[in-house]
């Protein structure tokens, strides 16, 4: 595997939506309801920092961090660029534990957006299902959270996790975004 240097690259919110918006689509190869935009907005940027100022999606000025365009901060494998080398916090047992190792890097944000999306599809069925099955209703970030956590997307509280889920979507939701 070859490594690469860490690096950061963020974006601000409204390329991030934007880039959202336009490669769900051509992943699905379906018409896309503004709830899935806005379930997949309220996980990303949830990953991503977007929260790190609450007024900030509203503003549109907040800077959601990535590294090397790796969205969903996924683990393991390569990206067309190689991996990049990090240490990350896990929830395992119950106890907090760093955890190292190689992360995918990409060359753009929509190689990375892509991969991403391919990922969830492959290793986190229910979730991508339920998140498919946003066409029509608004759905509660409840269900996509436990699927999300039985596929060990992410290891902390679901709860939490649903509760920042619920208030991006709100947010999102709010202003017609």
């Amino acid at each position: 595997m070859t490594y690469v240097e860490r690096q950061r690259t963020p974006m601000l919110d409204r390329d991030a939506w934007d880039l959202v918006d336009r490669t769900l689509g051509e992943h699905t190869d379906d018409y896309v309801s503004p709830n899935q935009v806005r379930m997949s907005r309220s996980l990303l940027g949830g990953e991503h920092g977007a929260g790190e100022d609450i007024m900030a999606p509203a503003l549109g000025r907040a800077c959601w961090n990535l590294w090397n365009w790796n969205w969903g901060n996924r683990r393991g494998g390569a990206g067309d660029s190689g991996s990049y080398y990090m240490v990350a916090p896990e929830i395992i047992d119950g106890r907090r534990k760093e955890i190292g190792g190689g992360w995918p890097a990409f060359s753009t944000a929509e190689l990375g957006l892509l991969a991403w999306y391919r990922k969830m599809a492959e290793d986190y069925g229910a979730a991508w299902s339920y998140l498919l099955a946003l066409q029509v209703n608004r759905g509660s970030v409840t269900p996509f959270a436990e699927a999300l956590k039985s596929g060990w997307y992410m290891t902390g509280d679901v709860r939490e996790y649903a509760a920042g889920l619920a208030e991006w979507y709100r947010i999102f939701a709010a202003r017609g975004w």
